[in-house]
């Protein structure tokens, strides 16, 4: 242990060590526990999470709508003998390990439910504009980008997840990742993303990958979240809330000089203005002095 740890430990108190040793205790068992799985449905359709039923129902309202695509961009050097369709293989695999990416979301009777396929198709799009110049190189990448974002994805295919990978130049790719967002988020990304190339650099190695069995799906996840949702914990945390939100505040209505859509299309527009350091110093300094977020100082402003 390092002598800054060492003096922080030293200067808690008794009350706040056990605080600690209690907390570490009850992380180390979380480890251990094994969860129930969500019982076999043969015909491989489930209930949603409460975040996936959030997105599902917007999804009605606004159909045809592309706000939940949550594409990620990744710029990365690999080899000379960089293989695309290794890296396709690659990405099948974990469409194999991982069922939310042979998922789709259908409805009966009103409600919502994923199905889990055995199988999607997957097609890794390539491109090399490594002859282009500079500008070009810089149009075709916004281009392909804005396209891949703005590309419709419905809940009722399966394989909600697209790939594009373009060569830059010698050992320099861009990767164009979409998955919606019902299937993915940021943490789950990066997952991919890890996944993804430790496949890739052991099968162009040594000839197959070691990554460990998946021990939870998605679907998991949900069983759980909707046995915890009964328990008494749960409505310990509801009325917290309740209690906190009581009485509701009125909506902020901030002065807008065009009439609010009634369809939401997810378009808009960015304002960017650089701060000089002084500034910004004085803002953080005044967010620490009054508990409060940068964000709300700008908004409030």
């Amino acid at each position: 242990m390092d002598s800054t740890k060492k003096n922080k430990l030293g200067s808690l108190s008794k009350e706040q060590l056990q605080l600690l040793l209690k907390k570490r205790a009850l992380k180390e068992n979380a480890v251990n526990v094994a969860f129930p799985k969500m019982p076999i449905n043969k015909e491989g359709e489930y209930p949603l999470s409460n975040s996936q039923e959030r997105m599902w129902f917007l999804e009605q309202l606004n159909k045809g709508t592309v706000i939940n695509n949550n594409p990620v961009y990744a710029l990365t050097r690999l080899d000379e003998d960089f293989d695309v369709a290794i890296m396709e293989n690659a990405v099948k695999e974990i469409i194999k390990r991982h069922e939310a990416f042979r998922t789709s979301f259908i409805s009966k009777k009103g409600l919502a439910y994923q199905k889990i396929h055995k199988s999607v198709p997957f097609k890794l799009e390539f491109n090399d504009i490594s002859v282009l110049s500079d500008e070009d190189k810089e149009g075709f990448i916004k281009e392909s980008a804005l396209q891949e974002a703005l590309q419709n994805m419905p809940l009722s295919e399966a394989g909600l997840f697209r790939m594009r990978i373009v060569k830059l130049k010698s050992l320099e790719y861009l990767f164009l990742i979409t998955p919606h967002h019902i299937i993915s988020d940021g943490w789950s990304n990066q997952a991919f993303l890890k996944e993804l190339f430790s496949i890739y650099s052991s099968t162009t190695k040594i000839g197959y990958h070691k990554l460990p069995e998946v021990k939870y799906q998605y679907i998991d996840y949900v069983n759980w979240e909707k046995n915890w949702l009964k328990t008494e914990d749960y409505k310990k945390h509801i009325q917290y809330w309740k209690d906190l939100l009581t009485p509701i505040p009125e909506p902020l209505r901030l002065p807008i000089d065009k009439k609010r859509a009634s369809v939401i299309s997810g378009k808009g527009k960015m304002f960017s203005k650089t701060l000089s350091v002084e500034l910004t110093n004085t803002i953080n300094k005044f967010c620490l002095e009054n508990d409060i977020t940068a964000f709300n100082v700008f908004f409030s402003a």
